[in-house]
């Protein structure tokens, strides 16, 4: 026996879809209030500047006499850079400038 779709039934919709979030919509999500999002342009200055090097975050942690891990949560959102640290990532940037482009 063939089953035929009656000729008035409505084709089942899918429910509207959502846009998609930002990284940092999804870091304040999953932070909320334990993990407030630090705005710090200097933690992006730092990644551009070790891009720009052809350094990784190992260097940088050796350099700071850190474990790669501390200086990878160096640079989460919601976590701040010591200010000693941060004082000697400056002189770092001044010692080794990134190339012009």
């Amino acid at each position: 026996m063939k089953i035929t779709p009656c000729k008035n039934a409505k084709k089942p919709s899918l429910p509207p879809t959502k846009p998609a979030l930002t990284e940092r919509e999804i870091l304040q999500h999953l932070g909320g209030d334990c993990y407030p999002i630090v705005d710090d342009d200097f933690k992006c200055e730092v990644a551009n500047w070790l891009k720009a090097l052809n350094k990784d975050t190992t260097w940088l942690a050796e350099q700071c006499r850190v474990t790669k891990k501390t200086v990878e949560r160096w640079l989460m959102p919601w976590t701040r850079i010591p200010s000693t640290r941060e004082n000697r990532i400056r002189k770092l940037m001044k010692k080794h400038p990134a190339p012009r482009q």
